[in-house]
């Protein structure tokens, strides 16, 4: 097949969303999602068993709350946060899970943007309940897969509900 009639085979399939496997994925703009992470996860009614309120530790005006639960042997983590600083060209937020001892960090995916809340979504097979941090940070484009700058750190406790 030539390639400009490929090219135009593509545009048109592309068009008619044949190529599109879902509909439910970010604006093209936003943040990738981790790849273990599903945009079309509803965690509205997902009862969360642990949470941490995320304090500013990069003198901001930022916060935010995390929250965790184990369910069906799935790990899901959901953070939200407000009033975080814009971000310049080529930078993103990025959130992470922490065990203290011995110490491991797990990245739960870029931050996204979702009806203007800034939101991680991140869901697992395997048992994260022994890290008890939460950590947002800046993060460059620069491919460098270590955490940055911290923004908003937490510990998560466990939530009591009342009668």
């Amino acid at each position: 097949m030539r390639p400009t009639l490929l090219f135009f085979l593509i545009l048109a399939l592309s068009g008619c969303n044949l190529l599109s496997p879902t509909t439910n994925l970010p604006p093209t703009d936003s943040p990738s999602l981790p790849p273990n992470a599903s945009p079309a996860i509803n965690m509205t009614q997902t009862v969360f068993t642990h949470q941490a309120q995320l304090q500013d530790v990069a003198q901001g005006n930022a916060s935010g709350i995390a929250k965790f639960t184990l369910e069906e042997d799935t790990y899901q983590l959901l953070a939200e946060f407000s009033d975080l600083p814009s971000l310049e060209p080529n930078y993103f937020y990025q959130g992470w899970i922490v065990k203290p001892s011995p110490q491991s960090v797990i990245d739960t995916g870029r931050v996204l943007q979702v009806d203007g809340k800034f939101i991680n979504l991140y869901t697992s097979d395997t048992d994260y309940t022994d890290h008890t941090r939460y950590v947002l940070t800046l993060e460059p484009e620069d491919g460098n897969p270590e955490p940055d700058t911290h923004i908003l750190e937490g510990e998560f406790i466990p939530i009591t509900s009342t009668p």
